[in-house]
């Protein structure tokens, strides 16, 4: 985990996020800390219910609450803190400096409005421009996310449109004001493997030029080898393990890195036969005193299931989340 300094574009510390219950209440997030360099990509990987949807909404200020609320932690955008602004300071924040692509495109449009009105929407709040000239930059940013015909498909309603176009439409709108930070649900969870490249690409080369940072929110590591500079993995609320991208390949700390790299490398092996981390992620609240991972864990100790590990940072700057390895650090 690398420090606070300019370089970074976001930083979080010591995120924690509770459920509401009728037993009292769940922790889905538990003191997750991480940095967004200006320019990178940044990948949070793990199973569904691992905390990744829940910290992209905390930082964007889109937690339902309740019944989910941020119980302690800090969240620094450019160093400005955004766990103790105000609603409407948020929605100034939302749009012009973080860009968010959901998961859904159909469901993160309104159908009563054309495509373009809803682009051309956002920019007319975050700028000073008419509704002309907003909607003239919104039919240009569906021809620079690949749209043809930009000006028919900005008087399409999101019904008419397939949905590997309207997640176009969604990345035109969350990058439509060129916010410093983008982030990505799950993008291309929709679409066929063809789209999903496509769409990842056009992504990456918008990033790039744009020089924005992005999270880029997955399950699938091989999405994250071919996208991310570096990578967060969550597991059970706990961030176990971080590292530049190449290194979580070649050189994973956790044993549940290793699972999710050994799954993902045998897709491709000849042996025929497809490697799976045995067991289930704990539902939320039901984990016990120790590593949220022991019980899965081929490696464990008995310590293991007694103590949760703390979080080290190794001389490299990588972290990771595991007694095994916080001791050889």
């Amino acid at each position: 985990m690398s420090g606070t300094n300019d370089t970074n574009v976001l930083s979080v510390r010591g995120l924690s996020i509770r459920l509401a219950t009728r037993d009292g209440g769940a922790s889905v997030v538990d003191d997750a800390s991480f940095d967004v360099g200006r320019g990178e990509v940044f990948g949070i990987v793990g199973e569904s219910g691992c905390g990744k949807s829940v910290t992209a909404y905390a930082i964007a200020g889109l937690l339902p609450t309740p019944p989910l609320r941020v119980e302690a932690g800090s969240v620094r955008l450019g160093g400005r803190e955004l766990l103790s602004a105000s609603p409407a300071e948020m929605r100034s924040v939302r749009g012009r400096d973080i860009g968010m692509i959901f998961q859904e495109p159909m469901t993160a449009l309104d159908p009563l409005y054309t495509i373009g009105e809803q682009i051309a929407e956002s920019l007319e709040f975050h700028s000073s421009l008419d509704k002309r000239a907003a909607m003239e930059k919104a039919i240009a940013m569906l021809g620079r996310v690949g749209i043809p015909e930009p000006r028919r498909i900005a008087a399409e309603y999101p019904h008419r449109l397939s949905g590997g176009m309207l997640q176009r439409v969604v990345i035109a709108m969350a990058m439509i004001n060129e916010p410093a930070l983008l982030i990505a649900d799950e993008p291309t969870t929709a679409l066929d493997v063809t789209i999903q490249a496509q769409i990842l690409a056009l992504m990456n080369d918008l990033v790039g030029a744009n020089g924005m940072s992005m999270i880029l929110i997955t399950h699938d590591l091989g999405v994250v080898a071919e996208t991310c500079d570096r990578v967060a993995v969550f597991y059970g609320g706990h961030l176990v393990e971080s590292a530049p991208v190449g290194r979580i390949f070649a050189e994973p700390l956790h044993p549940y890195t290793d699972g999710l790299r050994r799954s993902v490398e045998s897709i491709g092996g000849s042996g025929g036969k497809l490697y799976a981390i045995p067991g289930s992620v704990p539902s939320a609240g039901r984990f016990g005193p120790g590593c949220r991972f022991h019980d899965r864990c081929a490696a464990r100790v008995a310590r293991c299931g007694i103590e949760a590990p703390p979080t080290t940072v190794l001389p490299d700057g990588r972290t990771v989340r595991c007694w095994l390895r916080g001791e050889e650090a």
